[in-house]
């Protein structure tokens, strides 16, 4: 079998780089509020002044010119968000994945988050999202410390809001589909998400 040395050696240079490289510090020089609003760590979360409303947050780093990247960051999120919207849907419905006891020790935790992000990325080509109702951004300029160099860079959150009621049918419509499955354990995953709104109204 032919060695192909070349591929070889950049492939050690590349690690090699990255691992002597090594990040040693991050620091926040510059941000664009303080305190830090509390939303950035609030996505999926119901909005804190209007309850009807879900946060999504969008994240963007590596940003070099700060007026461009906020720009690029709106219409990027804005783009994006039936794709934030039902990753943010998976996220809850995997979550409540860890909590269920099967009764099939066969069950396969791979087979059945699968099966979910399948039935997702259906509704991904099919649900369709207005684009969202307001949106807010903060920044932060950050110095990152490296073994060789540094580099400053800007770091863009944005916030947008999604009504709850199209958060939730997503959501259900998801659950339903799930409940209707073949497989014993997608099928058990549907019905106790079912189970719990029903009990949450």
């Amino acid at each position: 079998m032919k060695v192909n040395y070349f591929s070889c050696f950049v492939s050690f240079l590349i690690l090699f780089t990255s691992c002597v490289n090594q990040i040693t510090n991050d620091t926040v020089l510059k941000k664009s509020s303080d305190p830090t609003p509390a939303w950035i760590n609030e996505n999926g979360k119901i909005n804190s002044t209007n309850s009807d409303y879900i946060n999504l947050v969008f994240t963007k780093g590596n940003l070099y010119n700060l007026s461009l990247g906020v720009k690029q960051s709106q219409v990027i999120a804005s783009k994006k968000i039936s794709y934030l919207m039902l990753a943010e849907v998976q996220n809850q419905i995997l979550q409540r994945l860890e909590k269920i006891n099967f009764t099939n020790k066969k069950t396969s935790t791979e087979a059945v988050i699968l099966t979910v992000s399948r039935v997702v990325n259906k509704y991904l080509a099919e649900f369709k999202i207005d684009p969202p109702l307001a949106e807010q951004v903060y920044w932060e300029y950050r110095q990152q410390e490296r073994v060789h160099d540094s580099k400053q860079y800007y770091v863009v959150w944005v916030l947008l809001l999604v009504p709850k009621a199209v958060y939730d049918k997503a959501f259900l419509a998801i659950a339903h589909e799930l409940q209707n499955s073949k497989d014993e354990a997608v099928a058990t995953l549907g019905n106790d998400i079912l189970q719990q709104s029903r009990s949450m109204n």
